[in-house]
């Protein structure tokens, strides 16, 4: 099982420089956060456990802030690996039976870094969304540091592909034999067509916007998988969806129109803000 306790590094790659600080903050990703968190519950543990531990169910968007916004701050914020502490300790009780019997623990590594691998993924889907695409070497800086963010929630070297390509094989792998259409996603994908209102907005606001963003995220979720991941999972798509999906597309690149602090989140602006640097500047001083 991942390690209990966290060895911070002295010097850390999650910093103005880093690939990660460019991509996770950008306003971008709430596009892509239902992709991720379909694959995730496509793994059999998580789907367990989502199913019995989550409020996933009766509050979706206090799931989605307190889960992402937990990931954030471990990339982002200054007591990073604090957090990230944090986030294990409170998954230690996460643990029960399937519904095949068998026992599970949300600290099984495949499972534990599984949740993290689809970040990385979603992280470099998203540069699809931009006009700023990253190199192969980009990518591998990247990976190397969600490796750092990994080590933070207590994940052991060995638990974690020690490079891109070797992550790559084994990260194809698992979408082709080990994820499944479990109860969870089906689950998922009922939210998904629900569009609950986010906090603090009345339904009779949300009502006219809940049918596009419900089929916009739709799109997004189910049309950036691969095509052998949607009939694996046997999700529905069709002609319609892909062109919703590539409207979506179009419309997204134009964010990269927008001065740097529209472009990301707040968590992300406050970090760069703290080392007195822009995304723009981190840019220049990696190439």
């Amino acid at each position: 099982m991942p390690a209990t306790t966290a060895t911070p590094t002295e010097t850390t790659l999650l910093n103005a420089d880093s690939v990660t600080w460019r991509v996770a903050g950008d306003v971008r990703v709430f596009l892509l956060l239902g992709r991720a968190f379909l694959l995730q519950v496509a793994h059999p543990t998580i789907a367990a456990g989502v199913a019995e531990h989550s409020t996933f169910r009766e509050d979706p968007w206090g799931r989605l802030q307190g889960s992402f916004g937990l990931v954030l701050r471990t990339i982002y914020g200054a007591d990073g690996a604090d957090v990230g502490a944090r986030v294990r300790a409170s998954h230690r009780g996460i643990r029960g039976a399937k519904e095949d019997g068998s026992r599970y623990s949300a600290f099984e590594p495949e499972a534990y870094w599984w949740v993290l691998a689809t970040g990385v993924d979603g992280n470099r889907a998203l540069r699809g969304w931009s006009s700023r695409t990253l190199t192969r070497a980009e990518e591998a800086r990247m990976y190397d540091e969600f490796r750092e963010v990994g080590r933070r929630f207590g994940l052991r070297d060995r638990d974690m592909q020690p490079d891109l390509a070797t992550f790559d094989r084994w990260y194809a792998e698992m979408l082709r034999e080990r994820i499944e259409r479990t109860p969870m996603v089906d689950a998922f994908l009922e939210t998904l067509a629900a569009s609950p209102p986010p906090p603090h907005v009345p339904a009779l606001a949300w009502l006219p916007m809940r049918m596009a963003t419900a089929r916009a995220v739709t799109a997004a979720s189910i049309g950036t998988l691969p095509t052998a991941v949607r009939e694996r999972l046997e999700l529905p798509w069709s002609g319609r969806m892909q062109l919703e999906l590539e409207l979506l597309r179009t419309a997204a690149r134009r964010v990269d129109l927008l001065p740097w602090r529209l472009r990301y989140l707040p968590i992300a602006q406050a970090a760069y803000g703290r080392e007195q640097r822009a995304p723009g500047q981190a840019l220049r001083a990696a190439a």
